[in-house]
Formats: structure tokens, C-alpha cells, sequence
């Protein structure tokens, strides 16, 4: 989830784990890299995201928006 603190509070998800994008280069160690990893944030961040993983060989990327994550 690449979602900032405040954003993280207004659309949880059960099971996520709070990853800022600022942060995300810094802690990729913590991913499971064999694991599937969905990105939720907004359209931007999104495919920022998907792209810093990717390029740091996790596979099992996709993307998730707001509306389509929370079932909107």
C-alpha cells in the first residue's frame, strides 16, 4: 500500500502494510519479492510505485486504485 499516513486513515485495508512511495526504495527488504504485491494509491503514485518495484525484480506487481480496491 503506497499511501501517506493520512491516506492510509481514510481507506484501510484489512492486511495492508503502510509503505509511504517516498519510502518505498528504502525499504523494499521488508517484501517478500516471491510474494504477490498490489499497490493502492492514487492514480499516480500508483504506477510510480509499480515501476520502483519492478526495477527492483519483484514480478508479481499490479496496481489497485482507491475505487477499485475499496469496491467503489
Amino acid at each position: 500500500m503506497l499511501r501517506e499516513p493520512h491516506e492510509h486513515e481514510i481507506t484501510q485495508i484489512d492486511g495492508a502494510r503502510l509503505i509511504p512511495l517516498g519510502e518505498l526504495p528504502d525499504r523494499l527488504g521488508e517484501l517478500d519479492d516471491h510474494a504477490e504485491i498490489v499497490t493502492h494509491a492514487t492514480t499516480g503514485p500508483l504506477t510510480q510505485g509499480v515501476e520502483i518495484l519492478r526495477a527492483a525484480g519483484f514480478s508479481k506487481v499490479r496496481a489497485c486504485g482507491v475505487d477499485r480496491c475499496m469496491g467503489r
